[in-house]
Formats: structure tokens, C-alpha cells, sequence
């Protein structure tokens, strides 16, 4: 219900409410009067009627009486009591036997009897002062209930029109004054949470209204200008963004190039020195094969650290088939057992059956050779190789709330120098090495960690306290579930 038609039954309902009492205060006050009335005129007959007959001898009087019991008066009765024997019911005996003792007239309002009437009961006296006996003057009162009705009736249908008048003329009256306008602010603090904030209220009021549609308009142009305040602050900080990122870019071609230059730059070095010697010598047949071949193996080299750049910038999205993690494992170390057996490394492999995981089956030996040559890199003298899938349930890191779920897990464990803690927040950055003869491209583990992050898994190092390093390949046995 608005708040118009509140007010307005409100309004309504307490004047109504008002005059329905002042209708009952006036019916019963028109029923007294009429009372009153009746009680009045009876009272004057009965003095008339004791003026006649009081302080008579007994014989006149008695004669009067037997008079008097046959007069008939419109709307009166006139009954003579000698005796309580003559009494008809238990109100007129009380009445009779009131006036007797008091020796004053008695009147009451009998409510009992067929028709409601009011009966005043006169002692009669003769001349020696002895009460002879009562009259009764029983006067009709019906028409009190008649013109009470009849008032009740007027006053409950005047009550009816002034209602629905007031109701009318209060509704209208808040329709115009609060109604309206509050209808115009609602529309517009609708049209302000839509995003127009162009909207003004006219102040066509002096009173709370006309303030609320001050405040309203005030608060509009705020937000006009907080908004406005937000577009220059946001283009802003675009602006600055969008300098930081071409900042950025440019540190990372800097960055980039001058990896490059550095990788790059000693193989071509030794290319450049042995193709002088080869020129110097090139009678010696022996020598120019000798550094024909490490320019062929500088060269090659500096493949390599292409296709391994290629291989992190421009990732292909993995293809999705079961990958039987063990078998690539195993295939992987077969593969670089000569490398393996070169280093004079003992490799150890162990599996748990049945380890299948949705992935691209070449990126996943990519991964394995990646480890295992990093592995056996950091064991230069030699050292133990320990090659394990298995699989575990448990969360992945970031998402404690979510219920544990199946990975596979490939360890691959070495009995190098380890790697520092120092070290191992930027192991996975692009051209970071920790080899200290520089053998390495700093690319291997990089490609590796965006390769286990395609297939949506993550890698764990771990260097134990009597030295080694302990690499953890965590995959989900099942497809990922599509994120929102």
C-alpha cells in the first residue's frame, strides 16, 4: 500500500472512529432527554392527581377513587391500589411498598414488561394525614427505543457519508501533496541506478518533500562528479598501464636480446677462433678436422638454443589422449642411457601399475628428458638417478577448500649439489641457470613448468638436507572440470 493510501485510511478510520462515538454519546443523550421528557410530564399528572385527592375525609375519598379508577388518559393508566393484594408483580409490589413507607410518590422505569414504560407509584392521604391507599400512573415509553432507533439510524448514515467524503477528499489531498511527488523521486532513483545521473527534481515545495528533492538533486550532481572524477582517474591509470606494459615489453626484449647475445655470443666466438686457426692452418689436414668439428658441434649449439626459445615462446596447446605416465618414464630413460651411462650415473626406475593421465603424450617425454638431463647435468662425477611414478590424492595448491583428487606423480631424484633456496623462486625463469660451467640454456625447466601448466599441474623441488634434488611432477588423472 503507498503511502498516500496510508494516510489517507488512517485519516479516514480516526474520524470515522471520532464521530461513531459522538453518534453514540448523541443517542444516548436524545434517549435521556426523552426520559426526562416522560418522567416529566408523568410527574405533573401525579401532582395534579395528589392535588385532588389528598386531605379528603375517607368517604369522598373512597368515592373519588372508584372516579379515578375509570378515567382513561391517552398514553397514561391509572390503576388504585388498596392493598399489597392488589399488586400485579413483584416490581409493582416494590413500588407500592416504597411509596407506603416513604409517603413520597415513586417512579421507575419498567424494562421487564411487555412494553417499556415508566410507572409512578402516589400515597394517598385523607384528611387525617393516614395513607389510604396508591395510584399508579403507568405511563408508555416505546417511543424511547422508537427515537433512539431513529437517531441511531441517522447518525450511522451520516457517519457513513462523512466518511467516504473524508476519505475521498483525504485521498485526493495525499495524492497531490505526498503522493506525486514521491512517485517522481522513486523515478528518479531508478533512472540515477540505471546510470542516469542527468536527472533533477524540481523543488516546487517548501517542506520536507521540496527538501528531499534538494538532497536528491545534490546528491546527483556528486555522483556526476565522483563519476566524472573515476573516468579521468581510470583513463589515468590506463594511460600509465599502458606505458608500464610497453615499459615492459621493451625490458623484456632487452632482456631477451641480451640472453640471446650472451648464449649466442661464446658459441659464436669459438666458431669465429676456430674458423682463424682453420685458416691459419689449413695445411694441417689433422687440425682443421679437429676444429671442423667444434665449429659443427658450436653450431649446433646455437640450433639448439633456438629451438628451445621457439619451444617456450611459441607453445602449442597440448592434444588431450590417455597417457600411460610409466611407460613414457621408462621409454625416456632407455632413450638417454647413453647419456646416462656416459656420466657414469646408476639409474633406478619404480612404477605403480595403471598411472594414466589425459595429455599430450610428446610434451610429456619432453618433460622426463628435461628432468633427467638436468639430473644427470648436476651429477658430474657421477652419482645415483632415481626415476618413480606413483600416484597420490590430494588438493591442489591454492584450492583448500576443495575435496582431495587423484594425480599422478613423477619423481625424479639426484645425488647432485642441490639446488639453494636462494635459487629456487627463479629456477623456472627463462635463461636462468645454476650451472657454473655454463653448459646450460636456462630454458629446459622453463618449457618444462609452462608444459606440466598446460595440463593443468604444477612441479614441486625439494633438496634434502644431505644434498641432491628431489623434482615432483604433479598431473590430474582425469580431465579438469571447465572453469566459469
Amino acid at each position: 500500500m503507498r503511502l498516500g493510501t496510508r494516510i489517507s485510511v488512517t485519516t479516514t478510520v480516526l474520524v470515522a472512529l471520532t464521530i461513531g462515538i459522538y453518534g453514540l454519546v448523541s443517542v444516548r443523550s436524545a434517549r435521556s432527554d426523552i426520559e426526562r421528557e416522560i418522567e416529566r410530564r408523568t410527574n405533573e399528572m401525579g401532582d395534579f392527581v395528589t392535588a385532588i385527592l389528598d386531605g379528603r375525609n375517607r368517604d369522598e375519598l373512597l368515592l373519588d377513587l372508584q372516579r379515578v379508577q375509570g378515567i382513561q388518559v391517552p398514553g397514561m393508566k391509572v390503576v388504585v391500589l388498596t392493598s399489597m393484594r392488589d399488586a400485579v408483580g413483584q416490581a409493582q409490589k416494590l413500588r407500592l411498598e416504597q411509596a407506603l413507607t416513604t409517603r413520597q410518590p415513586f417512579g421507575t422505569y419498567d424494562a421487564d414488561a411487555p412494553r417499556r414504560s415508566y410507572a409512578l407509584m402516589l400515597p394517598i392521604r385523607d384528611s387525617t394525614g393516614i395513607v389510604v391507599c396508591g395510584i399508579e400512573l403507568q405511563r408508555d415509553a416505546t417511543q424511547v427505543d422508537v427515537i433512539g432507533r431513529r437517531v441511531a439510524l441517522r447518525m450511522a448514515l451520516t457517519v457513513l457519508l462523512l466518511t467516504l467524503g473524508l476519505a475521498l477528499a483525504a485521498w485526493l489531498t495525499t495524492r497531490a501533496t505526498i503522493g506525486r511527488p514521491v512517485e517522481r523521486l522513486l523515478e528518479g532513483i531508478d533512472e540515477v541506478a540505471q546510470g542516469d545521473l542527468t536527472r533533477v527534481i524540481l523543488q516546487e515545495r517548501d517542506d520536507e518533500i521540496g527538501a528531499l528533492g534538494g538532497r536528491f538533486n545534490t546528491m546527483t550532481a556528486s555522483l556526476r562528479e565522483a563519476r566524472e572524477e573515476t573516468r579521468r582517474s581510470v583513463e589515468a591509470r590506463l594511460e600509465l598501464e599502458g606505458r608500464l606494459r610497453q615499459s615492459e615489453k621493451l625490458a623484456a626484449v632487452g632482456q631477451l636480446a641480451a640472453s640471446i647475445a650472451h648464449e649466442v655470443g661464446t658459441p659464436l666466438n669459438v666458431i669465429g677462433g676456430r674458423a682463424r686457426t682453420m685458416e691459419r692452418k689449413a695445411h694441417d689436414t689433422a687440425e682443421v678436422t679437429k676444429n671442423a668439428g667444434i665449429i659443427a658441434e658450436q653450431s649446433a649449439r646455437i640450433t639448439k638454443i633456438i629451438q628451445q626459445l621457439l619451444d617456450y615462446t611459441r607453445r602449442r596447446s597440448p592434444s588431450r589422449e590417455p597417457v600411460e605416465l610409466s611407460r613414457v618414464a621408462k621409454g625416456t630413460l632407455d632413450f638417454l642411457e647413453h647419456q646416462i651411462d656416459t656420466a657414469k650415473v646408476h639409474a633406478g626406475f619404480a612404477a605403480a601399475a595403471e598411472v594414466t593421465i589425459p595429455g599430450d603424450p610428446d610434451q610429456i617425454q619432453q618433460v622426463c628428458m628435461n628432468l633427467i638431463l638436468n639430473a644427470v647435468q648436476a651429477m658430474p662425477e657421477g652419482g645415483e638417478l632415481g626415476v618413480r611414478v606413483d600416484r597420490v590424492a590430494r588438493r591442489k595448491e591454492g584450492l583448500d577448500h576443495a575435496p582431495p583428487q587423484d594425480y599422478a606423480v613423477l619423481e625424479v631424484r639426484d645425488t647432485g649439489v642441490g639446488i639453494p633456496a636462494a635459487d629456487r623462486a627463479r629456477i623456472f625463469e627463462p635463461f636462468y641457470s645454476t650451472k657454473v660451467d655454463g653448459g646450460g640454456t636456462g630454458l629446459g625447466l622453463a618449457v618444462s613448468h609452462g608444459i606440466v601448466k598446460d595440463h593443468d599441474g604444477w612441479i614441486e623441488i625439494e633438496s634434502p638436507a644431505g644434498g641432491g634434488t628431489i623434482f615432483r611432477v604433479f598431473l590430474p588423472m582425469q580431465e579438469p572440470e571447465p572453469q566459469p
